[in-house]
């Protein structure tokens, strides 16, 4: 080869070795640069001061999701909640009391929810040879990356056991855990493939909650007896916004003071209201916290119908203390 043939031949060789050079550090710097992809906000809500603590120290958004409300209080189990895109988180006790905080904090289990709903699905064949471990409390093997996602984001604490081996859902390889379905996202880089599902945003759309707002610190003190009130506040929701036939709604109120006590022992009365049809029901007392609830059996009313449930609140003596109106609809 002549000289200049063998300059050209070199210079080649140079620009070649500078091109993959180039193009690697570049994919370095794109990896250590990438953050997974925020999750979308559907409300701008902060952490509740009482999660916040927890939030962070176990992973934040990656791991819970965005918030997608303030902290409630579900007047089933009388719990503090919070909603986040991938989890429900919960406290059990007074919010108020700070002793022990994160040994009181649960996680909601999402995922037998959402497992016990699904009906599209394929199991997968196992790979042979990579990690693995078997929890004998459920009958499931975790494996390969989803077991390293698991056992480096406190898994056993935040996911719970699997409850489901590896499936295909809607073409995408996911595992279920009582708390959290983790999904295997193959387009993103390797550290951020396994990633915990938004089944908190799921079971926020489609289960309709009764929920109550927190009270305020100031009215933590004990409660009120209505036999000594004069006027109260009234806060009122149902459980379904619709209900259908054959379903039957769950009616709640909280009864308190004007300077936000508790009343306890306040008679409540429920009128019921459709078309040109009006029905008091008795609905008993408030309890200590001046929580009350009750099932409402509207299977009578027609499908179609706006139905007024009115809550009234009364004294021992039957004098009217406090009302408030709530609205649902029956559908077939």
């Amino acid at each position: 080869m002549n000289p200049f043939n063998q300059f050209i031949s070199r210079r080649k060789h140079l620009l070649l070795v500078a091109w993959v050079l180039l193009t690697t550090l570049i994919f370095v710097r794109c990896q250590a640069n990438f953050s997974p992809p925020a999750p979308t906000v559907d409300f701008q809500f902060e952490v509740a001061p009482q999660f916040t603590a927890y939030y962070h120290d176990y992973g934040g958004a990656i791991i819970f999701g965005e918030p997608l409300t303030e902290s409630l209080i579900d007047p089933d189990s009388g719990r503090l909640i919070q909603y986040f895109t991938r989890m429900r988180l919960e406290l059990d006790g007074d919010p108020e009391d700070d002793q022990l905080l994160p040994a009181r904090i649960t996680v909601y289990p999402l995922g037998e929810w959402a497992y016990a709903g699904l009906t599209n699905m394929t199991l997968l064949p196992s790979a042979e040879g990579g990690p693995e471990r078997y929890f004998p409390e459920t009958g499931f093997t975790v494996r390969d990356a989803f077991l390293d996602f698991y056992q480096q984001n406190h898994g056993e604490l935040l996911f719970g056991p699997p409850i489901s081996e590896i499936l295909e859902e809607g073409g995408k390889r996911v595992q279920y855990f009582r708390n959290a379905r983790l999904e295997w996202q193959p387009g993103l880089p390797l550290a951020y493939r396994v990633q915990p599902g938004l089944l908190g945003r799921a079971h926020f759309n489609t289960t309709p909650l009764a929920v109550l707002p927190p009270l305020d610190p100031l009215a933590r003190a004990q409660p009120r007896p209505a036999a000594g009130v004069a006027a109260v506040l009234v806060d009122a929701s149902v459980r379904s916004p619709v209900v259908y036939q054959g379903e039957t709604q769950q009616l709640f109120a909280r009864v308190e003071t004007v300077d936000r006590r508790p009343v306890e022992g306040a008679q409540i009365v429920v009128r019921v209201s459709y078309g040109a049809i009006t029905e008091e029901l008795e609905g008993g007392l408030a309890d200590s916290q001046g929580i009350w609830r009750q099932a409402i059996d509207l299977s009578a009313v027609p499908p179609g119908e706006r139905v007024q449930l009115h809550v009234l609140v009364y004294n021992s003596d039957g004098r009217l203390l406090g009302q408030k109106a709530v609205a649902c609809r029956t559908w077939w």
